[in-house]
């Protein structure tokens, strides 16, 4: 499961300015990430299948990506539970929306939340650093090419210039570099993994240096959401205006947290192995 954070709705309101917030179809939804475009195509035509809930619209970013290079498949959904037993009718009405990606596809949007993250960046909306908006753009369509999926406007259509033009972006940013620096940065020691458990995390990016964040976690068992709730609530109002972050997440463990969100762990290994390979 995932929910938006509130300075993501905030931030969508007001780009939106007509937009409601009861017709805001990601508020909270689903995410699924397949090994393959195939899979993800497959797993499409399941859910566009006729279900209980209304289904309200489709938006295939693999198809017809973004600008930035976010590739994915989003279904969004009208809760219908009126009618059904042990259902929510005070939630009919409300969205719901279903996101698909590929593993490349999901380690491509990952990095770019982990670097918006640290630079205080709105990368994921294309707002930020023009370098590191132009570097995502062009990796996202090598990642497409690789994937046999279209390419976003705007890059070079031959592999060998858009390989040769994301090559010269990487090495103008050192990307990789800095995205390792942002990994060490955010490191949780396995004894600290080992000592926590809980039903829901509370997770906590301050920065404490101009080049070094931390990361601090807090576990809440099941009866205790609605103190993480409240210290979520807390934590957001205190870090409004930082670069720092909060998120209030539910897992199983934090192992299974750091497979759901790695961005929040700045788990990029397998986008810089992903990058690698395909620049050699």
């Amino acid at each position: 499961q995932r929910l938006k954070r509130t300075p993501s709705i905030i931030a969508k309101l007001r780009r939106f300015p007509q937009m409601q917030l009861s017709r805001m179809q990601d508020v909270g939804g689903a995410r699924a990430v397949l090994a393959s475009v195939a899979e993800v195509d497959s797993l499409r035509e399941l859910y566009r299948r006729p279900t209980k809930h209304a289904f309200v619209a489709e938006r295939n970013y693999i198809r017809r990506p973004k600008p930035s290079g976010y590739r994915g498949i989003h279904l969004v959904y009208r809760y219908r539970g009126a009618r059904y037993r042990g259902a929510r009718a005070e939630y009919d009405g409300l969205r719901i929306e279903l996101q698909l990606r590929s593993r490349l596809q999901h380690a491509w949007a990952t990095a770019v939340e982990t670097v918006g993250a640290f630079l205080g960046q709105a990368l994921k909306a294309s707002d930020g650093e023009a370098d590191w908006l132009r570097f995502f753009a062009l990796i996202g369509s090598m990642f497409a090419l690789d994937e046999g999926t279209p390419v976003e406007p705007g890059v070079p259509g031959d592999r060998n210039e858009l390989m040769a033009a994301t090559r010269t972006a990487a090495r103008r940013l050192r990307a990789k570099d800095r995205l390792a620096a942002f990994a060490a940065a955010l490191r949780v020691s396995r004894e600290d993994e080992e000592m926590r458990r809980g039903d829901y995390f509370l997770l906590v990016i301050e920065q404490i240096e101009p080049d070094r964040r931390s990361l601090t976690i807090r576990p809440y068992c099941g009866h205790e959401l609605a103190a993480g709730i409240g210290q979520y609530q807390i934590e957001e109002k205190r870090l409004a205006g930082t670069a720092g972050d909060a998120v209030l997440v539910a897992a199983d463990s934090l192992d299974s947290l750091r497979r759901a969100f790695p961005n929040y762990f700045a788990d990029t290994e397998t986008f810089v192995q992903e990058m690698t390979r395909l620049l050699a």
